[in-house]
């Protein structure tokens, strides 16, 4: 989504994208065998047969994996990618979800958000999501998918969006792999509880998170949360 002016993602508004993701084995991240698939990061397989990771880090334009099925078990469908190049201030107060789904034979991986503004405006209650999802097959990890990739960016040209977009890194930026203004997460994805433990596993293979700007200053404004009645 391209926009010439300001944007607003409101409070109460959810930009929904949870298994919109890829479909079949043509994705990148689709593993090779039963397992989970990749995206931000490699998934988690003990026999290796886990799906690559892919795209890129500050530029996360394409949406999550599928993963792989075993008989007439279903697989877990990747996170789908939401992209909004604003030349205006871009307001964030509600949720952007690109998770994978859940219960699938294994998961599929966390899907792609990438969001360019001139400067942000952010309330407390904004969320970025590009989780894998819950509940593979197992009670092992070993069936779990990876996050997926967010990327927010201020301040810059077109050019460095075109050079991004192509995974290039200018060096006149500036690059911060964490977002510390935003509720953001692309987590790994996990396994089924344990009857024996009651507990659940996952897969020490999150996605990434950045934020990239030109210039000084971090581009971003708080909206002070409403005031109670």
């Amino acid at each position: 989504l391209t926009v010439g002016a300001d944007m607003v993602v409101p409070e109460g508004a959810a930009i929904d994208a949870t298994g919109k993701g890829g479909s079949d084995s043509s994705s990148p991240g689709y593993p090779t065998g039963s397992c989970g698939a990749g995206h931000g990061g490699a998934a988690a397989n003990k026999n290796d047969f886990h799906g690559r990771s892919y795209g890129y880090k500050y530029a996360p334009f394409l949406p999550g994996a599928p993963a792989s099925t075993q008989g007439s078990s279903a697989a877990g469908k990747g996170g789908g990618a939401f992209v909004l190049l604003s030349s205006g201030t871009v307001s964030l107060s509600g949720l952007v979800s690109c998770r994978s789904t859940d219960y699938g034979y294994s998961n599929g991986a966390g899907g792609g958000i990438w969001i360019v503004g001139s400067d942000f405006r952010v309330a407390p209650c904004a969320e970025l999501v590009a989780d894998s999802g819950v509940g593979g097959n197992s009670y092992d990890k070993n069936y779990a998918g990876t996050g997926g990739r967010i990327s927010l960016a201020a301040g810059l040209m077109d050019y460095d969006i075109a050079a991004l977009a192509k995974g290039e890194t200018p060096e006149d930026l500036t690059y911060t792999d964490s977002l510390d203004f935003i509720t953001a997460s692309a987590n790994a994805g996990q396994g089924r509880v344990d009857p024996a433990t009651a507990k659940r596993t996952t897969a020490n293979r999150p996605g990434t998170i950045t934020y990239v700007t030109r210039g000084e200053g971090t581009f971003v404004t708080p909206i002070p949360a409403p005031e109670p009645p």
